[in-house]
């Protein structure tokens, strides 16, 4: 399957998880396909994340998979233009979900990771994602939701490249949160 058709086909389960543990303490951690910061934080009167226009509080599946030629297709009752909406769409109360970012002086000194191979850059930046609870966000610090992105490090802390005999741990760049609590 391709991983977009997937990441559809996911939605479903993925926000009936989020939905039945709203009001809990969570984070949601992995690589969505998609650059979750670049999506609105949720519905308006003049954005809708869903391409027929109905609110992204309905269920949006099940969903199932079919095959096109040699390209897997998910087909849900409702088709999915923006996923973070989708998610946080505050259905059931306490589901709204906040999104850590990217460290600033990592964004500003434009550092992180970088995994060149003979594809390219295949540090696929600003698809890999920690989302948390707003639940769990009320018990943390500020600074909590900063992320880091940090190269893959061999056991002396040198950076490790990608060449034909080595094979790193993934085809992304490790992502990092430190969990910092509200001083009491």
């Amino acid at each position: 399957a391709t991983d977009c058709a997937m990441l559809r086909y996911q939605v479903p389960a993925l926000e009936a998880w989020i939905d039945r543990h709203a009001g809990a303490d969570f984070a949601v951690l992995g690589d969505f396909n998609r650059t979750l910061l670049r999506e609105p934080v949720q519905d308006t009167a003049t954005f809708r994340s869903r391409l027929d226009d109905s609110p992204a509080s309905s269920p949006v599946g099940p969903c199932a998979m079919r095959r096109e030629g040699q390209r897997w297709v998910a087909q849900c009752p409702a088709r999915i233009a923006s996923l973070f909406p989708e998610l946080n769409d505050g259905a059931p109360r306490g589901s709204v979900l906040w999104r850590a970012r990217v460290a600033r002086e990592d964004a500003v000194a434009n550092r992180g990771c970088r995994i060149t191979g003979p594809r390219g850059n295949l540090a696929h930046e600003g698809i890999d994602h920690i989302v948390i609870s707003a639940s769990l966000k009320r018990r943390l610090a500020t600074e909590a939701l900063s992320m880091r992105v940090v190269n893959f490090a061999d056991a002396h802390g040198a950076t490790l490249r990608t060449t034909p005999d080595l094979a790193l741990p993934s085809d992304h760049c490790p992502h990092v949160v430190t969990w910092s609590p509200l001083s009491p």
